[in-house]
């Protein structure tokens, strides 16, 4: 009888540590996958940069505790730097400076760069190729 027992104990052990493992491998496949938009923080505690890492497009997203009227998406580039490029996930790269205010957009596939203006008002909001 003890026999029994230790052999359905063990055979319930394997089945739970295979389907862990099965379950454990999805996940890393998945992990490996380039999103198509990203979210970048900036200092301003309201404002994130998101980014179509197919595209190069960015938009400023703004989030409010408060009310609507602070709460939105605003262009801060709607031009596609993709365009006669392959559209891939992951193409384009944010990297912050060390001013506040601009960051490094990278074609990590062509090699181009950018600098990025981002500010709360349009005319301060630049996308500057890097020659």
């Amino acid at each position: 009888m003890k026999r029994i027992i230790f052999l359905l104990a063990l055979t319930l052990s394997t089945m739970t540590a295979f389907s862990q493992t099965a379950a454990d491998s999805t996940n890393v496949e998945t992990v490996g996958v380039a999103p198509t938009y990203k979210l970048y923080k900036t200092q301003n505690m309201w404002i994130f940069i998101k980014l179509n890492t197919q595209t190069g497009r960015m938009k400023l997203v703004q989030y409010s505790v408060n009310d609507d009227v602070d709460r939105g998406e605003f262009d801060l580039n709607i031009l596609n730097l993709a365009i006669g490029k392959d559209k891939i996930n992951g193409r384009f790269t944010l990297t912050p400076t060390e001013n506040k205010w601009n960051y490094l957009l990278l074609d990590q596939i062509d090699g181009d760069v950018w600098q990025v203006q981002w500010s709360i008002e349009p005319r301060n909001r630049a996308v500057i190729k890097i020659e």
